[in-house]
């Protein structure tokens, strides 16, 4: 199965134009509170700005749907996210960030058609976006498009190059590609990074068991 995890350190390089935008309107707005106060108080008398409405999409999406129990309450923060980004878009339809958080959420959902769809046009836009680039291979590998994803899984290593979940997802690609000595070559690269990570430990004892049955099927 697909390693539906996010890593902190791939969404941040979404963050630095929100909490800019934060820093600099914090001190005037007696509405402020919490990231999510703010950007609701600035959105509401700016509803043609879009970056307030992604940052307020993204302050929900990023920081109050983890922390939300209710799975009815998530469904309806989901819900409030894709409207702020789908007029964010409206407003400016090259928003690169736009596209890779709405594809971001898409992707959590598991309607996966519309998370591609959305990665592909932030990467049209900006070839540079990180997490456009792994959701794109995150979509592919669970739409079963194996060649597609391990080329985005790839990009995205080649832009962050520590981040064990990406590691991991591509290992795993390429073993359900029956790509074995691939596969067992990126589980070890994640198990370097993170070694208790009991996924790849287990990843890397199932590739090597593949690998061998495969092997003597040959030889036979």
């Amino acid at each position: 199965g697909f390693a539906f995890l996010k890593t902190k350190k791939v969404m941040m390089v979404a963050l630095p134009a929100c909490v800019l935008l934060a820093a600099l309107t914090m001190a005037r707005n007696s509405d402020w509170k919490d990231n999510y106060t703010l950007f609701e108080a600035d959105a509401a008398k700016a509803q043609d700005n879009s970056k307030l409405l992604f940052c307020l999409a993204n302050t929900i999406s990023q920081e109050l749907v983890p922390n939300e129990p209710g799975r009815e309450n998530k469904e309806q923060l989901d819900m409030k996210s894709i409207e702020l980004l789908t007029k964010a878009i409206a407003i400016n339809p090259e928003y690169s960030e736009a596209h890779a958080e709405l594809g971001s959420i898409y992707d959590r959902r598991r309607n996966f058609d519309s998370a591609k769809v959305h990665a592909l046009r932030a990467i049209q836009i900006n070839p540079a976006n990180a997490i456009a680039t792994y959701n794109l291979g995150r979509a592919y590998y669970a739409l079963k498009e194996y060649p597609e994803a391990i080329v985005y899984l790839k990009k995205t290593i080649k832009m962050q190059p520590g981040i064990a979940i990406v590691h991991l997802n591509l290992a795993r690609c390429l073993l359900e590609y029956k790509q074995y000595d691939s596969a067992i070559v990126y589980f070890n690269k994640t198990l370097a990074i993170e070694p208790a990570l009991t996924m790849a430990q287990q990843g890397l004892q199932k590739a090597l068991q593949q690998k061998s049955v495969a092997d003597t099927t040959k030889r036979q």
